[in-house]
């Protein structure tokens, strides 16, 4: 299955772990609404494309895992905005 885009609803999520599901298709862009979120995995997946330039919007973001899925192109710049963010996988 793919990441259902309505998650972005649940605005109060500080950890979302998603890990080693076989979840395909691309990032939703709804995850950017996740403004609480402190810790982010979708390793281990299927996923593709590129990982969405809203994730800008993930302030609190301390660790986001991304490894191990068909994921295109650079990480977005932007990422470097995120002071909070010790590491990313």
């Amino acid at each position: 299955g793919e990441i259902p885009k309505e998650l972005g609803l649940m605005t109060s999520l500080e950890v979302l772990g998603l890990s080693s599901n076989q979840l395909e298709g691309e990032v939703p862009p709804q995850l950017g609404l996740l403004t609480k979120l402190r810790w982010l995995s979708i390793a281990e997946n299927k996923l593709t494309g590129s990982i969405p330039k809203g994730f800008v919007r993930l302030k609190k973001l301390e660790r986001l895992s991304l490894s191990r899925n068909q994921l295109e192109g650079a990480l977005p710049a932007e990422l470097s905005e995120l002071s909070m963010l010790e590491a990313i996988q």
